[in-house]
């Protein structure tokens, strides 16, 4: 942490600059054009950039006369972020290198191409394509640095996609599964939803229709009060209603079988579905551009917001076969990280009680811990 505090805290105040330490003593130790910020400027280390008056220029500038310079068509660096550091540590070589992967494509393969064979860039000042190298004509300009954000950011974008769509095309066969879960949860089978002479353990899953019929007509009346168009209002509301509740079921799936939840990407997924329906059908719709937009960001952050919601559910119930499932017990747990100075507590074997003998007999019974519904109901009250 002190390390950081030097390398990112603006501690030296000049007459028109704040700059961090090292950051200073960087700029300081030069000599004309050459001095160790051209290795190091704002919590980097990087390839030659080149200084003016010791300044860092950041990145190896583009021109006519240094176009043999390797580094005028990358940009190579290392930033002093102890959290990357810690977890590249954790996920070892082969995962580190998997998720960098992309980044290695982008910066030695296609950005140096983009340069070199000076590809036009959409320029939406002008309304025109530009060839890249004419942003340096009659001097100099970081060429790779406009390459990464009006090319490769887009091929990037393209390929998270297209390989996410690949992906669930090619997981058909488990999202089969998932829905024939479904449909037998929604029949009955192994319910235990009530029990005799105990009362209600779970809300039952005969409601989830009544609530999606509910929310259903809410969304149409509430979004064509609101100025939309009827029939707008009733897309939204049937695209909004199907993403959630299929993409929902996998991404809960996903975070039962492996802890983390495809938030992001799925929703990345619901905002495409939704912007793609409403701006190609403006006119069917009666929407401009600007509404297209709102309904598209609207349905993203409720479906992200619902499947974030069901995946701390599933997180509790996973925590609630170690330690019991009744209200009180799962606050507790709960309770344990909300505050710095217990959080060592669940970290000691002795209260961690992964290989305790509670855990395997909840595990083997997998039933609700016997108690009568009112008290049930008065301790979720208490914990609340």
């Amino acid at each position: 942490m002190v390390g950081l505090f030097l390398v990112e805290y603006p501690l030296i105040w000049l007459s028109d600059r704040k700059v961090a330490l090292l950051d200073y003593i960087a700029q300081s130790l030069h000599v004309g054009d050459i001095g160790l910020a051209s290795f190091y400027s704002y919590g980097k280390i990087h390839q030659p950039s080149g200084t003016e008056d010791g300044i860092s220029l950041k990145q190896t500038h583009w021109s006519e006369d240094t176009a043999w310079n390797p580094f005028a068509y990358t940009y190579v660096g290392v930033a002093l972020t102890p959290s990357m550091f810690a977890i590249g540590w954790f996920m070892k070589t082969r995962v580190a290198f998997l998720v960098n992967l992309g980044t290695i494509v982008g910066w030695f393969f296609l950005v140096p191409l983009a340069v070199f064979m000076n590809v036009p860039i959409y320029d939406a000042t002008q309304q025109s394509n530009i060839p890249i190298q004419e942003y340096a004509s009659g001097g100099s300009a970081a060429l790779q640095m406009i390459a990464f954000a009006k090319t490769v950011r887009t091929i990037a974008i393209g390929a998270i996609v297209g390989g996410g769509m690949f992906g669930l095309f090619k997981m058909w066969r488990t999202f089969a599964d998932i829905f024939t879960d479904i449909g037998s949860a929604f029949k009955g089978d192994a319910s235990q939803e009530y029990m005799e002479g105990k009362g209600w353990y779970e809300w039952p899953l005969k409601h989830i229709p009544i609530f999606m019929g509910v929310t259903f007509i809410a969304m149409i009346v509430i979004f064509s009060i609101g100025g939309f168009s009827p029939l707008s209002a009733l897309v939204f509301a049937s695209v909004l209603i199907l993403t959630t509740f299929m993409l929902g079921a996998i991404a809960v799936r996903v975070m039962g079988e492996t802890g983390i939840e495809p938030v992001s990407g799925t929703s990345f997924i619901v905002l495409l579905m939704l912007l793609g329906v409403f701006l190609n059908a403006q006119d069917l719709l009666q929407l401009n551009t600007e509404d297209a937009v709102l309904l598209g960001l609207v349905g993203t952050t409720v479906f992200g917001s619902a499947i974030s919601m069901s995946g701390t559910v599933i997180g509790d119930y996973k925590n609630s076969l170690y330690i019991g499932n009744d209200p009180i017990t799962s606050r507790k747990g709960t309770s344990w990280v909300l505050c710095p100075v217990p959080s060592s507590g669940p970290a000691s074997p002795s209260s961690f009680p992964f290989n305790s003998p509670r855990a395997a007999s909840n595990l083997s019974r997998l039933k609700p811990t016997p108690s009568p519904p009112s008290r049930l109901f008065s301790q979720r009250g208490k914990a609340t």
